[in-house]
């Protein structure tokens, strides 16, 4: 996929990686050279971070519908690992057993 950062405006998404994790990230501002967000810079040619640290060395691309979901899903699964389920009813068990049973 093409790392070309060119074509993205204030406010865009990208997709953002460093091999073992990644994120979405909104662009905050655009330079002639670079793409900065609130955490990270990205070169606009190719999409590699800008930082000393070869160890952390991120890339970017615009972000897709596919990989805005995929992360959403990501934060929801994360939120539900944190659900204390000894609190909730039998009812709100049944519930939550049947959406994951795909039963209707």
């Amino acid at each position: 996929m093409n790392n070309s950062l060119e074509n993205v405006k204030v406010g865009d998404y990208i997709y953002v990686s460093n091999g073992m994790t990644s994120g979405i990230e909104c662009v905050e501002r655009i330079t002639a050279t670079l793409v900065i967000t609130k955490c990270r810079r990205f070169s606009k040619k190719n999409g590699l971070s800008r930082c000393s640290d070869t160890w952390s060395r991120w890339t970017a691309r615009p972000a897709t519908q596919e990989d805005i979901a995929e992360q959403l899903h990501k934060k929801y699964v994360r939120q539900c690992e944190n659900i204390d389920f000894k609190k909730l009813s039998n009812e709100q068990l049944e519930q939550i057993l049947s959406i994951a049973n795909n039963e209707n």
